[in-house]
Formats: structure tokens, C-alpha cells, sequence
């Protein structure tokens, strides 16, 4: 059986929303992050944060810093000012990590602390001229059709790019996964590094489940091919798990383990899931809570960074590897707070990065918040939006990520994908 794949939304708006909350120096801040394309010269990546006023009775205004990906914030020139609290920032550059703070400031220039660190993604896709060609639809090629005791991590391929006119190359592959029973979409990826061969990141799939996925080419003009015809396959069992409760066995705890440190045994709580790191000696327990219902935590376990695909970029140094994190939600594109304990204290400047399929490893530093104690870290991760590997707002997120040493060239931006449409006011904004 196959799957007719061609009226779906293969190539839509890009909306996203992240919301963060910290107190910081008595000041309670939050910033929310939206995202979406909208019609310039090209399709340009436009963004607009919102954050709650300062309590501050001498308050005058407000300041946004910006930056990109591997570089400072520059605290002499901000990105916007003024006395209202929601701003909108225009021309991002496509495929590109941005992150972004607040202060507030008194009539003196005295400034607070910086809110909460939001981190963005623009899209991989400027949009296509109305007269572009698009090439030749791809061929699925593994997982052939039917294959059976696919692994979880499935490596997917396709057929060569085949260009419709002389010169035509190839900028990028969009990749899409379904589930069998019900078509959702548990996986979507654009990448001008995975062009005809990816690796699935663990935890998108689950054990014994029919799947069928498919895949787009795009030429030099982002004009996108006619999806792949789809491939169904099923997938092998997941790593032993003799008690189901979503742990490796090879990575269970003592029962009386208590890394929230609640008095209770971890195993009795069904919001806790807590398993033996990949590398070294630490044990990580994980929680996630959300606003509007309950987050049900599916599977949790420890990767060695080793066996991850990484697409470009320079990788940090993790001393306890990564957690990887599968959880369900009761609305989908909703916002969740993750918590994570560890049994062995970490500095309260641990660096923190998180794995995003399509630019390697993002620096999550300003957006996990480690307790004094050092024993818990805490960061907001969006259903389809930032923090979630398989890029649909689906009612799953799964995450994967660590602490340790980033690479002083700072860790990857995105890549060599540029926005189009003038870009003067970001170049500026941003120091590029």
C-alpha cells in the first residue's frame, strides 16, 4: 500500500511560539516568541516578542539585545527601545539560530538584569519565484517498501537530485515520516546537509509500529519536486525493557533512587522517569509539567554523542552524554517546563546544549536555569517549535541533549542557508 502524500501542506508557513519564564533579580519576566513568514521581496523570517512589564516603580522602558548564533550580545547597542513591551524584528536570515534578552531601564540609564534567554530558528525555505522549475520527483530508497524490523535510529535515503534544467543544483531535501494507523506526521526535517541520506535521532519512532515516510527535493530557486512516492515499514523492537516502563533496562536505578530528593522513591511516581547516564557516572532523573494538562513521559534514556549524526558544525564536550526524552501532551504546540535532577551536583555555569536534526548541536546555555544546589536544571521546550527533534506540533516532544564544555568557536548556526530581501536591518542589528 502506498499513500498519497501530494495535497498534503508540504510547504506551509513556519509558526512558532516559545514561552520562558524566570525571576531574575526581583523582576519577573516573560517573553514569548512568535515566528512566521510573511511577504517582502522574499519570504523573510519575521519575528515579534512580547514580555511581561517590570514591577519596577521607576521603570522608563525597555531594551531588546539580539544576537546570532556564536556570537555576544553587544549590551552598547540595542536591537529595539522602548517603553512598550512587545517588539517585532524583521529580515532573519533563513535556517539560522537567533537568541534574544530584555532589560529594563530607569530614567538614570540603570539597567535590570537580562530576562529570560528565548532561542529561535528561522526556516530553511525563502519561498520559490512563481516561474522557478522544480526537479524531478525522488525515489524512496531505504527502508524499501514493506521492510520489517526497521531500527528505531532508521537511516532513510533517497534517489539521486535530478534537475530539470542544465545547472540546476541541489540546496535542500525536505524528510517526512507518518505514522501507519492514524497519517500523522511524526517527523519533518528540512536540511541542506542531509540531501539524500538521513538518520532518524532516537525516540521519534516507536518499537513494532507501522510507519511510511516520503521525501522532497528543492533546486538553487527553493522550488520543491513532487513528494516521493512513500514507503511503508515497521519498525524493530525497542531496547529491552522488561518492566515497560519506558527505561533501558541496561540503564535502570534502585528503586529507592529519590534524585527530586521528595522523599519518595522515583519509581512510584508516574510524572519522574530517571535512568544511568550514557557516559560516566551520573544519574539523571526527568519531569515535565504543563499548564493546560497533564505530560505524560514515555520513554527516557542516556545516548552515547557517538552514535548521533551530526550535520555540521562543532560538537561539545559531554561528560555525562545526552538525555533523551519522549513525552506526550494533552494540546499539541504547547509549551512544557522540563526538569531535570541529577544525582551528582553540576555548577550553576554548566553550559547546556541541545540537539536540533538540522543544525547539530544549539547552544542552550541562557535558557536552562541550574538551582543554587546544583541538583536540578530547568528549561521550557515547545511541541514542534525549539527543543523538539521531530519538528511537527504533533501532541510529542522529544528532546535530547547535555551538559558540559561548548567549543569556543561557539556551537553551529545554521549553516551556509541565507535569508533574501534586504537583511540591512538585521545585518546591523545583529553585527553581522
Amino acid at each position: 500500500m502506498t499513500h498519497d502524500t501530494t495535497n498534503r501542506n508540504l510547504i506551509g508557513r513556519n509558526s512558532i511560539i516559545f514561552k520562558s519564564m524566570r525571576y531574575l533579580a526581583g523582576t519577573f519576566l516573560c517573553a514569548l516568541l512568535l515566528a512566521a513568514f510573511t511577504p517582502l521581496d522574499s519570504i523573510a523570517a519575521q519575528v515579534t516578542l512580547q514580555w511581561d512589564p517590570s514591577t519596577g516603580a521607576t521603570v522608563s522602558g525597555y531594551r531588546l539585545f539580539g544576537r546570532a548564533a556564536g556570537q555576544a550580545y553587544n549590551y552598547n547597542g540595542p536591537s529595539w527601545e522602548g517603553a512598550t513591551t512587545t517588539c517585532t524584528i524583521n529580515q532573519l536570515a533563513s535556517n539560522k539560530v537567533y537568541y534574544f534578552v530584555v532589560r529594563a531601564y530607569d530614567s538614570q540609564g540603570n539597567e535590570s538584569a537580562n530576562s529570560n534567554e528565548v532561542v529561535f530558528r528561522t526556516s530553511s525555505i525563502s519561498g520559490a519565484s512563481p516561474n522557478a522549475t522544480p526537479p524531478a520527483a525522488p525515489s524512496a530508497q531505504i527502508p524499501s517498501h514493506n521492510a520489517l524490523d526497521v531500527p528505531l535510529d532508521a537511516d532513510l535515503a533517497t534517489s539521486a537530485f535530478s534537475g530539470s534544467a542544465a545547472g540546476d543544483t541541489h540546496k535542500l531535501t525536505r524528510w517526512q515520516v507518518f505514522r501507519g494507523s492514524d497519517d500523522e506526521c511524526v517527523f519533518d526535517l528540512y536540511s541542506d546537509a542531509y540531501l539524500t541520506q538521513t538518520t532518524l535521532p532516537p525516540l521519534v519512532l516507536e518499537g513494532l509500529t507501522d510507519y511510511y515516510w516520503t521525501s522532497q527535493h528543492f533546486n538553487q530557486t527553493d522550488a520543491a519536486s513532487a513528494p516521493a512516492a512513500s514507503c511503508s515499514f515497521t519498525t524493530a523492537e525497542w531496547a529491552a525493557d522488561d518492566n515497560a516502563n519506558g527505561i533501558p533496562d541496561s540503564q535502570e536505578l534502585l528503586t529507592d533512587t529519590d534524585l527530586d530528593q521528595d522523599g519518595h522513591p522515583d519509581a512510584d511516581q508516574a510524572n519522574l522517569k530517571c535512568f544511568m547516564s550514557a557516559l560516566g557516572d551520573q544519574q539523571i532523573g526527568v519531569s515535565a509539567t504543563s499548564s493546560s494538562g497533564t505530560v505524560r513521559l514515555e520513554a527516557a534514556q542516556g545516548v552515547d554523542p557517538s552514535t548521533v549524526s551530526v550535520p555540521a558544525g562543532p560538537s561539545p564536550t559531554l561528560p555525562a552524554g545526552l538525555f533523551n526524552v519522549r513525552m506526550a501532551i494533552d494540546q499539541p504546540g504547547e509549551t512544557v517546563m522540563v526538569t531535570l535532577y541529577f544525582a551528582h551536583a553540576i555548577s550553576q555555569q554548566e553550559r547546556f546544549a541541545m540537539f536540533d536534526p538540522a543544525l547539530g548541536y544549539v547552544d542552550y546555555s541562557g535558557t536552562f536555569v541550574v538551582a543554587e544546589d546544583g541538583q536540578s536544571a530547568s528549561c521550557q521546550m515547545q511541541d514542534g517549535g525549539e527543543g523538539d527533534m521531530d519538528g511537527v506540533a504533533n501532541g510529542t516532544i522529544v528532546t535530547m541533549g547535555g551538559y558540559g564544555t561548548l567549543p569556543s568557536a561557539g556551537l553551529s548556526d545554521g549553516g551556509s542557508s541565507s535569508g533574501g530581501g534586504g537583511g540591512c536591518f538585521i545585518g546591523s542589528l545583529l553585527g553581522r
